[in-house]
């Protein structure tokens, strides 16, 4: 099994100091399975690889993030060998080893990833639309193949990840959930292998959590692993909008997360 692992990189300051808490976390010991390549623009010269990142023929901007998708899965067919490919951005935390273990439950004919709904009507996507969300795609072969001929000139306006479920749902692709880590929606840290970092009032809080994460997998033991992920509640609290009076509330919440999951 090979795992290529594609992040939209660049858009600014804060999103290259996402990156830099990648590099320097979960994407610094690779197993011999899993390459990460961080997509950029601003080539103009065709696609080019220098020092894991992928510099693809299109401008560094937002409304790119399709083009660059697809400029990316294009390179990626023509020079590696995988056999699932995961689209993500650098807000997302990777633990390689339980994502490994997980390899039975992807569905390599169909899409993976996280379902939310659109909050408002999108051109001819309307207000509540199903769709994976663009933190972390799981694509195997099939789905690969036909997102390389996808015309993203057709999807303008829309949000990358949007636009590729549109694309998918009319070929009539098989979505599955894969289940993620939000600490931003509820501040609780639950161990899975995918982790969403995002913070998006505080920009440093997602480097921390990146690190902070990082060494809860590296813990050697049980004990560290505990003394660690009582580190993580204690930063969410730290940085959350909970009040003192709200601790024990705090608290329900976690222990009501943890025996559900």
């Amino acid at each position: 099994m090979k795992i290529l692992i594609l992040v939209l990189a660049g858009g600014g300051p804060a999103h290259d100091l996402h990156e830099m808490a990648q590099r320097e976390t979960w994407a610094s010991n690779l197993p011999p399975e899993a390459e990460v390549i961080w997509l950029r623009g601003g080539s103009r010269t065709g696609s080019f690889l220098k020092d894991g990142t992928l510099y693809v023929p299109c401008e560094e901007e937002y409304k790119n993030l399709l083009q660059k998708t697809i400029y990316g899965v294009n390179w990626a067919i023509e020079n590696r060998d995988f056999d699932l490919l995961i689209r993500s951005n650098t807000s997302t935390y990777f633990w390689l080893s339980g994502l490994m273990k997980h390899w039975p439950n992807f569905d390599l004919s169909g899409v993976g990833g996280q379902f939310e709904t659109t909050r408002k009507l999108l051109d001819t996507i309307p207000k509540g639309y199903r769709y994976l969300n663009g933190s972390a795609l799981y694509l195997g072969p099939h789905s690969v193949d036909l997102l390389s001929n996808m015309d993203y000139k057709k999807y303008i306006g829309l949000p990358d990840d949007v636009a590729i479920h549109s694309f998918f749902d009319d070929f009539e692709l098989k979505f599955y959930n894969v289940a993620r880590n939000n600490l931003d929606l509820h501040h609780i840290f639950f161990p899975r292998f995918q982790v969403r970092v995002k913070s998006w009032s505080r920009n440093s809080l997602t480097v921390l959590r990146m690190h902070y994460i990082d060494t809860f997998f590296r813990s050697p033991s049980v004990k560290s692993r505990v003394t660690q992920w009582l580190r993580i509640e204690f930063l969410e609290y730290s940085y959350s909008d909970i009040k003192i009076v709200s601790v024990k509330n705090f608290a329900r919440r976690i222990l009501n997360y943890i025996r559900k999951n």
